[in-house]
C-alpha cells in the first residue's frame, strides 16, 4: 500500500515547482505557460530580468536560467546563463525552483555585480538614457521580452569614476568614453592598441 500525497506524478511535480517560484519571488511573470518565465528584480543600481526556462523533462532536469542584462559574476557565462549557482549545480527533482531563483536573486542584491564590459559599452551614454533612445528607433534588448511592458530597462550613466575597470588590460582604464567607443567601433585601432 502506497501512503497518498508520497508519490507524485510529474506534471503535479511540474506545477508544484512554478508555484513555489511564484511564492518566493516577487514579480514573476509567465511568458509562456509551464515553460518560461521572466522574475523581474532590481540590483543595485540595474533593474534586470531573470529568465527562467523549463524543458518538457523539468523538473526531472534543472531548469536554464538565464539574466539579463548580462553581468560579470562567477555563476554567469559569456551568454548571461546561470551556470554555477549551488542550488542550480545540485537541482534534483526534490529541490525547490523559487528558493533557487530566490537565493539567486539575493546573491546579486547583497553584491550587485557589474555589467559586461560589452553591456556598459554599448548601452552607456553620459547623457541620454536607454529608455530614451528607444524614441530614437533604437530597441531596448528586454523590451524584445513578451510581457515586459512596464519593466523599465536598466539606465546608464556613467562618470569616468563609476566606469568598470579591466583587469585583463589595465590600459583601457585610462582611456575616455570617446576612445573607448572609437576602439570599440575599429578593428583597425583595436590591432593597433593591442600591439
Amino acid at each position: 500500500m502506497m501512503v497518498q500525497g508520497l508519490y507524485r506524478p510529474d506534471s503535479t511535480s511540474r506545477q508544484r515547482q512554478i508555484n513555489t517560484l511564484k511564492i518566493f519571488n516577487d514579480n514573476v511573470i509567465e511568458v509562456v505557460q509551464d515553460s518560461e518565465y521572466n522574475v523581474l528584480f532590481k540590483a543595485g543600481i540595474y533593474d534586470f530580468c531573470l529568465r527562467v526556462l523549463l524543458s518538457n523533462d523539468f523538473p526531472n532536469e534543472r531548469p536554464i536560467l538565464k539574466i539579463s542584462p548580462v553581468v560579470v559574476h562567477p555563476w554567469v557565462d559569456q551568454e548571461g546563463e546561470i551556470k554555477s549557482a549551488p542550488g542550480l549545480l545540485n537541482f534534483t527533482v526534490h529541490s525547490d525552483l523559487g528558493r533557487v531563483v530566490q537565493a539567486i536573486i539575493r546573491e546579486f542584491e547583497r553584491t550587485p555585480p557589474p555589467l559586461t564590459t560589452e553591456q556598459c559599452l554599448s548601452n552607456s551614454s553620459p547623457s541620454v538614457p536607454v529608455r530614451d533612445m528607444e524614441n530614437r528607433g533604437k530597441v531596448s534588448p528586454i523590451s524584445s521580452y513578451p510581457g515586459l511592458n512596464n519593466f523599465s530597462p536598466p539606465t546608464y550613466h556613467y562618470t569616468s569614476s563609476h566606469l568598470p575597470q579591466s583587469v585583463t588590460l589595465p590600459e583601457l582604464n585610462n582611456l575616455s568614453l570617446d576612445d573607448l567607443q572609437f576602439l570599440n567601433e575599429s578593428l583597425e585601432a583595436q590591432e593597433e592598441f593591442l600591439e
